[in-house]
């Protein structure tokens, strides 16, 4: 169900931007990417039944966590970085709760397949516990969204640059799965990877260039002349 899921969620996403773009309009893309971005690790960290009031409030805080890690270092309740220590506690209030839904099922959810089962099942002998496996989901969760959600923005930046390389990854999972693309019935991560090996080359390229995170992404501090084939080019500052 998890690779569907994902293809899912992200195909409406893109759909909506080229609908949103046909007038050759300009849009932000960031906020739709976010909110892709989340759905994704919501479903892939609490699976596709966490109550939506919960995932709502979750990807809230999330928010605002990240909004003070670059904040003005004043802990006050009105401050950035004070609205986002309150919003980690939260975070932790809602984890809790949401370890607290799963001990009432009938097996405890010990049979669950999402990445916060794994930390229960792995960690929670005893319950969820601050300093110990509570501040361990609470880092981890927030570290893969952050991540992801950069690796995402910083992919799509750059194959825009690079058109002949999407073109190709187009054409390979065509040629693979059909006009369905990934949407196809029998679309699988595996026949993903293996059949499309182009697609893992180019990502595994991209996170060489960029990074995974927005904070280490590199860019040209001065202008940068390289000379190749007798041909001069310059790398502008950036």
């Amino acid at each position: 169900r998890l690779f569907p899921g994902l293809v899912e969620i992200f195909d409406k996403c893109i759909k909506n931007w080229i609908e949103k773009t046909k007038d050759g309009s300009y849009i932000d893309i960031v906020p739709a990417v976010n909110k892709a971005v989340w759905e994704a690790m919501s479903l892939i960290v609490f699976g596709e039944d966490i109550p939506k009031d919960v995932d709502n409030e979750l990807n809230y805080v999330m928010g605002l966590i990240g909004q003070g890690l670059f904040a003005i270092p004043i802990n006050l309740p009105f401050t950035t970085l004070g609205k986002a220590y309150k919003a980690r506690k939260r975070f932790q209030e809602l984890i809790i709760g949401e370890y607290n839904r799963r001990q009432k099922m009938s097996d405890h959810g010990i049979n669950r397949t999402d990445f916060f089962q794994a930390i229960i099942n792995e960690t929670c002998n005893d319950g969820l516990n601050e300093g110990f496996n509570l501040d361990l989901a609470v880092t981890v969760i927030y570290g893969s969204l952050d991540t992801t959600k950069s690796t995402v923005l910083l992919m799509i930046n750059t194959m825009i640059d690079h058109g002949n390389e999407w073109e190709k990854v187009n054409n390979d999972i065509n040629n693979v799965f059909g006009p369905e693309g990934l949407l196809a019935p029998d679309a699988t991560y595996n026949r993903l990877e293996r059949e499309v090996p182009y697609i893992s080359g180019c990502l595994k390229e991209i996170m060489r260039y960029n990074g995974v995170g927005i904070m280490s992404m590199r860019r040209v501090i001065s202008d940068i002349q390289l000379s190749y084939n007798n041909q001069t080019y310059i790398v502008p500052i950036w």
